[in-house]
């Protein structure tokens, strides 16, 4: 019980001195101490220090204001009017099969997540989670650990992924196949 006091209390310390390190380096990126601010962290900075004030009032919808066309931090909300972006990722529930081993006892562990076209082909891929889980498990026991470890393999493997997943959906509702974590074992 003590160790783990102890243990907690140490994980406090760290993150409360990470948070102060963080703090102590925006400090001096504010005051102008930083040499090389790129015009994000001035942005950054701006916000922090007080930017939305009158002054950010009275330069609206001008290229410095913040609903700015160009590069003001609301240029993509006034370009869709008003809105904010729809979230079109979806990730899937970890995936853990065996693979084409000739040992029979190698598997994976595995993260993906889709990107979807549209918000009513992401619906649809929430729909089908079930389609979409099965064609990834065989795809995947299918393959060897070296189709799976290696970076040509993995381009391989989402290429498959996207097909398959199209196949079951509309055309072309995912748009994107992303490998989050991967990991082959031994048994």
């Amino acid at each position: 019980m003590l160790k783990k006091m102890l243990m907690i209390g140490g994980l406090v310390v760290v993150v409360a001195g990470a948070g102060v390190g963080g703090l102590l380096v925006g400090r001096g990126q504010a005051s102008g101490t930083a040499e090389h601010a790129t015009a994000e962290d001035e942005e950054i900075v701006a916000d922090a220090t007080g930017g939305h004030g009158e002054e950010a009032g009275d330069k609206a919808g001008t290229e410095e204001g913040h609903g700015a066309a160009k590069g003001g931090h609301g240029a993509e909300a006034s370009a869709t009017g008003g809105q904010e972006p729809v979230d079109l990722g979806y990730e899937m529930r970890e995936i853990t099969t065996n693979l084409n081993d000739p040992t029979g006892r190698q598997f994976v562990r595995i993260r993906i997540q889709l990107e979807a076209s549209t918000p009513e082909a992401r619906a649809q891929i929430e729909k089908n989670q079930a389609p979409l889980r099965d064609a990834a498990l065989f795809l995947l026991s299918g393959k060897s650990p070296e189709d799976i470890q290696l970076p040509a393999g993995k381009e391989r493997l989402k290429r498959e992924l996207l097909a398959r997943f199209n196949g079951l959906l509309e055309p072309n509702a995912v748009r994107e196949v992303y490998i989050l974590d991967s990991i082959v074992q031994r048994i």
